[in-house]
């Protein structure tokens, strides 16, 4: 398999923020083998965590963190079995409680490969909400690191305009109208209100 097709990672030279490429490679790669929509959605929250970021006035280096743990954000799901993550039902606590550990999973994964303390602290807490309803810590509003605020409103956007096993997909004016309705319980208000501007500007 050619690794270096699953997920591209900048090739310019090591930084703190630039992983070993080959573990990345091969950990991405394993993600895509168990879950065919990894790579698209893996994109998709990048691209849009990028965009909200830069209108957001994050510097070359912090778009770069954000762009590579947004890519990386899910990793963890490999530790979830798949039976799970396939699951076209409701899940019982059990298997709730597997899916939440996924976060934790993620940032452990990474960690030996990973030398940015900013990436892994997005993937750790991109599923904590701006109310403190979240998980892993229950980390509330700026307490979160931004770039996980960032990555959270992208990758709802992008997991409600995805079908999934269990649901049909939302239009994106659907989408976009739960980013509103979440701003300042699920979302950091101006994360959403950037997300929603820049998602209405698109047709992609």
């Amino acid at each position: 398999m050619n690794y270096t097709s699953i997920i591209p990672l900048r090739a310019a030279k090591r930084t703190k923020h630039r992983p070993e490429p080959s573990a990345i490679e091969a950990l991405l790669a394993h993600a895509s083998d168990c879950d065919a929509t990894f790579r698209a959605h893996a994109l998709r929250v990048a691209a849009l965590s990028v965009r909200v970021g830069a209108a957001l006035g994050l510097r070359q280096a912090e778009l770069e963190a954000l762009e590579l743990a947004a890519k990386l954000h899910d990793v963890g799901k490999l530790a979830v079995p798949p039976r799970i993550l396939a699951k076209p039902g409701p899940l019982d606590d059990d298997e709730w409680a597997a899916m939440r550990r996924h976060p934790v999973e993620g940032a452990r994964l990474l960690a030996p490969h990973v030398p940015s303390a900013e990436v892994l602290a997005i993937v750790r807490s991109h599923h904590e909400r701006w109310d403190g309803a979240g998980y892993p810590e229950g980390l509330s509003a700026e307490q979160i690191p931004l770039g996980a605020r960032i990555v959270a409103v992208a990758d709802a956007f992008c997991a409600m305009t995805e079908p999934r096993p269990y649901r049909p997909c939302l239009d994106k004016r659907a989408a976009r109208s739960e980013l509103v309705a979440q701003a300042g319980r699920q979302f950091d208000p101006v994360c959403a209100e950037a997300a929603h501007r820049l998602t209405c500007a698109t047709t992609s």
